[in-house]
C-alpha cells in the first residue's frame, strides 16, 4: 500500500484533474435544499459517498472479462503465481470475485437467502464448516474458494466474494476482479460484468481464446455493454500455445482487423499462454518454445503493471468523472420530476377549487328544487289516479247497492248503515294507498338530500387531497322529512269520525248533517242536509222515486267530496314541498358555508405554497442549468482523459 503522504498526493492530483471537490460541494448543497423522497435521497447520498471513497482510494481495480471457459481463471492464477481459482468448462458463479493483497490467504463471503451473513476465515483455516451447507464441511480456504465460485447449489446464495492473497502482483494496490462469464445463458451474468466495468473497474483485461478468436457472443457483448469503456480495455489472446507457430501471426492480424471492423478501434493485442507458466511453476519440464511463452507472460504482466501505475491518476480520474456524470444525470432527472410535480400541484390547485362558489350554490339550490318538484309531480299524478280509482269504485258500489233495493224497509237500512259501510271500506283502502304514495315522496326527498350529501363529501375529499391542512368533512345528519307523516295522520280522523258518529236516521236536517260529517267534515253536512230535506217532503213516493231522489242528491256530493280530497292532498303536499325545499336549501347552505371557510384556509395556505413553488421552480431551473454546464465540462474532461489513455 502507498503511504499516507502519497495517498494525499494522489487524491490531490485527481482532484486537480476532475474538480471533484467542487462538483461534490455543489451536489451536496443541492441535496440539502431540494425535496427528494427518502429513498431517492439515500441513493444519491450513497453515490456521493462512493465518489468520496474512490477519490481517496489508492487502489486500482483491474477487471478480467471473458466468456466462461475462455481462460480467465488460468490468466488470473498465472498473475497470482498460484492455482487459486478452479478452471472449469462449466458456468461459474454470477458473483464477481475480488482478489486483494494481504500477507496470507483468507476468504470473506457474504451470503443471502435463509441464512444471510458474512463468513470470514483465518489464514490457517483447515476445518471450515457451514452447518446449513453440507458441502462446506471441514474444508480449507482453497477448497472453500473452489466451491463458492463453481458449485451452483452454493453460488445461488452468494452475494460477494473477497479473497485476500499475498501475490506480488497485488502488492502495489491492484485489486483483481474476476467477472462472471459473458456468454452464460443467464442475462444476470452479463449485467454484473457490465456493472463492474462501468462502476468499479479502472481498467479491464478482455480475454479472447485463440481457439475461438472473437466469438459472436463476445463481439456482441463488447459492442453493447462495453462500447463506452473500450479505451480502458487490454485485449489478451490466451491459449496461443494451442495454435501452430506458423498460424499465430496470421491469427493475431485477422483478429485485429475484426476488432477494428466490429468495434471501430485499433487495439494492440497481446498474446499469452498462461497455462505454460502454471505448468512450469508446478515443476513440469518446459522446452525452448514453451519458454518463450513464460518470458512473454512476464512482459505482459510488466506491461499491465506499468500501465496501471503510470495511468493511475488518469484511470481513477476518469472513473470519478463517470461517477459524477451519472450522479448529475440522476440529479437532473430528479429535479425534472420535482419540477413536473410542482407544476402539477399548481395546476391542480387552480383546477380543483370551485371558481364561483355563489353560482355553484345557486345551481345546487335549483337542482334541489327541480328534483323535489319532479318527485312531487310524480306523486300528485299517482295520487290523482288513486283518488279517481276510489271515486269510481265508491260511486259504483253505492249506486249498485241503492238501486238493487226491492223493499222500502231495506232502503232505510241502506241509509242507516250500508252507505256508511261501503264508504268506510273504500275510504280505508284509499287512505292506505295515499299513505304509500306519500311515503314514497318522503323517501324521494330523503334520497335527494342524500345525493347532495354524497356530492359534498366528494368535494371535501378533493379538498383533503389538495391541502396539507386537516380538512374535516362536516358531519351533517341526513334529512328524514317527517312532515308528511303529520298529513297522513289527519286523514285518519275521517275514519275515526265514521266509527264514532253512530247510525244514520232517515229524515230531517239533523240526521242529514250527521251523514255528511262522516263523509267529509263540513262538506258532508250539505250532503246529509240535502238528503234529509228531500226525503221529508216526499208524499208516499214510489220506491224507485225515493231511490232516484237519494241518488240525485248524493252523487254530486260524492264527487265534491273526492274533489275536496284531491284538493286537500295537493295543498298539503305543496305546503310540505316548500318546507322540503327550504330544509334542503338550509342543508346545502351549511355545507357551502363550511366549504367557504375551508377554502379560505386552503387558499391562504396555497398562496404561501405557490410563492414557495415559484421560488423552488426558479431554483430548480437554476440548478438544472448549472448541472447542464457541469455535464458539458465533465464530458470534455472525460474525452481528454480518454485520449490520454493508450490502448496497449
Amino acid at each position: 500500500m502507498n503511504s499516507t503522504a502519497s495517498t494525499i498526493s494522489l487524491s490531490e492530483a485527481i482532484d486537480a484533474l476532475t474538480s471533484t471537490s467542487d462538483h461534490l460541494n455543489f451536489i451536496t448543497g443541492l441535496l440539502k435544499r431540494s425535496e427528494f423522497s427518502e429513498e431517492t435521497r439515500k441513493d444519491l447520498n450513497r453515490q456521493v459517498n462512493l465518489i468520496y471513497q474512490r477519490l481517496h482510494d489508492p487502489n486500482l481495480y483491474l477487471a478480467v472479462v471473458g466468456e466462461f471457459s475462455s481462460g480467465k481463471s488460468t490468466l488470473i492464477n498465472a498473475l497470482l503465481r498460484d492455482e487459486l481459482l478452479k478452471t472449469s468448462a462449466l458456468v461459474t458463479t454470477a458473483t464477481a470475485t475480488r482478489i486483494l493483497h494481504d500477507c496470507a490467504l483468507t476468504v470473506e463471503i457474504e451470503f443471502q437467502g435463509k441464512r444471510p451473513g458474512v463468513l470470514k476465515t483465518r489464514p490457517d483455516s483447515q476445518q471450515i464448516t457451514v452447518p446449513w451447507i453440507p458441502k462446506i464441511n471441514g474444508i480449507d480456504n482453497r477448497q472453500l474458494i473452489h466451491l463458492v465460485t463453481t458449485d451452483e447449489a452454493i453460488t445461488a446464495d452468494v452475494i460477494r466474494i473477497t479473497v485476500y492473497h499475498p501475490a506480488n502482483f497485488l502488492s502495489s494496490g491492484i485489486v483483481i476482479i474476476d467477472t462472471p462469464g459473458t456468454n452464460a445463458t443467464q442475462i444476470e451474468h452479463a449485467r454484473i460484468t457490465q456493472q463492474v466495468v462501468e462502476l468499479e473497474a479502472d481498467a479491464a483485461i478482455v480475454i479472447i481464446p485463440a481457439t475461438i478468436p472473437l466469438s459472436q457472443s463476445l463481439s456482441n457483448f463488447l459492442q453493447s455493454s462495453l462500447c463506452n469503456y473500450l479505451h480502458r480495455c487490454i485485449f489478451v489472446v490466451t491459449r496461443m500455445d494451442q495454435i501452430r507457430e506458423s498460424e499465430q501471426d496470421a491469427l493475431l492480424i485477422d483478429l485485429k482487423l475484426r476488432l477494428k471492423e466490429k468495434l471501430g478501434i485499433e487495439p494492440l493485442i497481446h498474446s499469452c499462454a498462461a497455462q505454460v507458466l502454471l505448468d512450469y511453476l508446478q515443476g513440469e519440464s518446459i522446452n525452448a518454445k514453451e519458454q518463450i511463452w513464460i518470458t512473454q507472460f512476464e512482459q505482459l504482466e510488466e506491461l499491465i503493471l506499468n500501465r496501471l501505475r503510470q495511468e493511475r491518476s488518469l484511470n481513477i480520474s476518469e472513473r470519478i468523472l463517470r461517477l459524477l456524470t451519472g450522479l448529475l444525470q440522476k440529479l437532473e432527472q430528479q429535479l425534472e420530476n420535482q419540477y413536473q410535480n410542482y407544476e402539477k400541484r399548481r395546476s391542480t390547485i387552480q383546477k380543483e377549487l370551485i371558481p364561483e362558489l355563489s353560482l355553484f350554490i345557486d345551481q345546487q339550490h335549483q337542482e334541489a328544487k327541480n328534483r323535489v318538484r319532479t318527485a312531487i309531480s310524480n306523486c300528485l299524478i299517482q295520487i290523482n289516479f288513486c283518488v279517481e280509482k276510489y271515486r269510481e269504485n265508491t260511486v259504483q258500489k253505492i249506486r249498485n247497492s241503492l238501486f238493487s233495493i226491492t223493499d222500502e224497509s231495506l232502503l232505510k237500512n241502506f241509509t242507516t248503515s250500508e252507505v256508511k259501510f261501503i264508504f268506510q271500506q273504500e275510504y280505508n283502502k284509499l287512505s292506505q294507498e295515499l299513505n304509500i304514495d306519500l311515503l314514497q315522496l318522503t323517501q324521494a326527498a330523503t334520497q335527494i338530500s342524500h345525493t347532495f350529501d354524497q356530492r359534498f363529501v366528494e368535494i371535501y375529499q378533493r379538498l383533503q387531497s389538495l391541502s396539507h391542512l386537516d380538512v374535516q368533512i362536516p358531519a351533517l345528519a341526513t334529512l328524514q322529512f317527517e312532515h308528511l307523516a303529520e298529513f297522513t295522520e289527519t286523514q285518519s280522523t275521517y275514519s275515526q269520525l265514521m266509527e264514532t258518529s253512530g247510525n244514520w236516521v232517515l229524515g230531517g236536517v239533523g240526521s242529514g248533517a250527521l251523514v255528511g260529517t262522516m263523509l267529509f267534515p263540513g262538506l258532508g253536512t250539505i250532503i246529509g242536509g240535502a238528503i234529509g230535506l228531500g226525503l221529508s217532503f216526499l208524499a208516499t213516493p214510489s220506491l224507485s222515486d225515493q231511490q232516484q231522489q237519494i241518488w240525485d242528491k248524493l252523487r254530486p256530493e260524492l264527487d265534491a267530496y273526492f274533489n275536496s280530497v284531491k284538493t286537500g292532498v295537493q295543498e298539503s303536499i305543496e305546503t310540505q314541498s316548500r318546507a322540503m325545499i327550504a330544509e334542503i336549501y338550509e342543508h346545502i347552505e351549511q355545507y357551502s358555508q363550511y366549504y367557504k371557510q375551508t377554502v379560505e384556509r386552503i387558499l391562504n395556505e396555497q398562496k404561501k405554497e405557490l410563492i414557495t413553488l415559484d421560488r423552488l421552480r426558479q431554483q430548480i431551473e437554476s440548478d438544472r442549468e448549472q448541472i447542464c454546464l457541469r455535464q458539458k465540462t465533465l464530458l470534455a474532461q472525460q474525452q481528454r482523459l480518454a485520449a490520454n489513455v493508450s490502448i496497449q
